[in-house]
């Protein structure tokens, strides 16, 4: 008897642990990626190195905004090595590639069909989240927001989806937010819950991301 409830517990447990330890590989591969961008961007610009160097950004550049706007990347990384090496000249270039970058991750997020977002929530074993896509699949926007309100527990929770906008630009500024899935993360659950339309998105990421460049360029000028 011990034996079988011992087997019990350990069959229950062993896809929590594996949810946990799969969540640990993303976020590590994450930064790795992150972190190796940026060890590349580590050139010393001298004449004979110019073109290598012009080449390098470019691909840095882009680079930064595929990474930027996958899950659990720390993207922002890229673009304060980029700015640091070059200076405040790039700074609207890596703000344009945020935007961008970020924009990127929405739209792949509203391209994700429900029933396949369903599906995965069903193959990790989160059936009650499977259940409430499954449920808010055929509303629409403001419906769905109404339901999720109505369902969400405590004041916190209903404050934020009606503030989502704010929300999303408070959450994009907060430092180690690649733990929840970083910049490229949340754009991608924005978009996957149906709850924010294109523009609103795309204002709230620009005047969202705003405020780190604008320091820099702030600090650039009072030199």
């Amino acid at each position: 008897m011990n034996d079988g409830g011992g087997l019990g517990t350990l069959r229950r447990w062993r896809r929590p642990a594996l949810i946990v330890l799969g969540y640990g590989l993303v976020v590590v591969a994450g930064t790795y990626a992150g972190d190796l961008v940026v060890e590349h961007l580590a050139v010393d610009l001298r004449p004979t190195t110019e073109s290598l160097v012009h080449r390098l950004i470019m691909a840095s550049l882009v680079a930064y905004v595929l990474l930027m706007a996958l899950p659990f990347v720390p993207g922002v990384e890229i673009g304060l090595a980029l700015i640091f090496m070059i200076g405040a000249d790039i700074v609207p270039v890596v703000y344009g590639s945020t935007v961008l970058a970020l924009l990127l991750g929405f739209s792949i997020g509203r391209l994700v069909p429900e029933r396949l977002l369903e599906a995965g929530f069903l193959a990790v074993g989160l059936g009650r989240a499977a259940a409430l896509v499954e449920r808010l699949r055929p509303l629409q926007r403001e419906a769905r927001l109404q339901a999720l309100v109505a369902g969400a527990p405590g004041r916190l929770a209903p404050w934020l989806l009606r503030h989502r906008h704010l929300a999303i630009a408070v959450v994009l500024n907060v430092p180690g937010n690649n733990l929840i899935g970083g910049g490229g993360g949340i754009a991608l659950a924005a978009g996957m819950s149906r709850l924010v339309s294109i523009p609103a998105f795309l204002l709230t990421v620009a005047l969202g991301t705003a405020p780190l460049p604008l320091a820099i360029l702030v600090m650039d000028a009072l030199r």
